[in-house]
């Protein structure tokens, strides 16, 4: 089941879209964007999921900051797992339109931050 966080073109705060996502507890969280560029040369498929480096830069000590790092760690995992299924597909979906593949990057956005589950761009 597809549960739309917005029906409209209308801008709704990172906060917001959070808190919708994780109010409905959905397995995964998909955002689709079509972007455009001035520049030609930007073109392409490009899906983002967490970063490692969220998780690994910091260093812990006490059990509640383990058990946080680890809860990243493995939405980190299943976030890559989805974005490398979601990108293969995607690309072999357009595969005769000749599309560029700009590869799986990483980020910590808000909402991939914010959502209780695995979430990719």
């Amino acid at each position: 089941e597809v549960v739309m966080t917005r029906d409209t073109d209308l801008f709704v705060p990172l906060t917001t879209r959070t808190n919708r996502i994780n109010a409905y507890r959905p397995d995964a969280f998909i955002s689709i964007h079509a972007n455009s560029s001035a520049q030609s040369t930007v073109q392409g498929i490009e899906t983002y999921c967490l970063s490692s480096h969220i998780f690994s830069d910091f260093a812990c000590a006490d059990t509640t900051c383990l058990q946080f790092k680890d809860v990243l760690q493995q939405r980190y995992a299943k976030s890559q797992q989805l974005a490398e299924l979601v990108h293969k597909q995607v690309l072999s979906g357009l595969a005769s339109y000749d599309v560029c593949d700009r590869k799986i990057k990483h980020a910590g956005s808000q909402v991939l931050l914010g959502a209780n589950v695995p979430g990719i761009l």
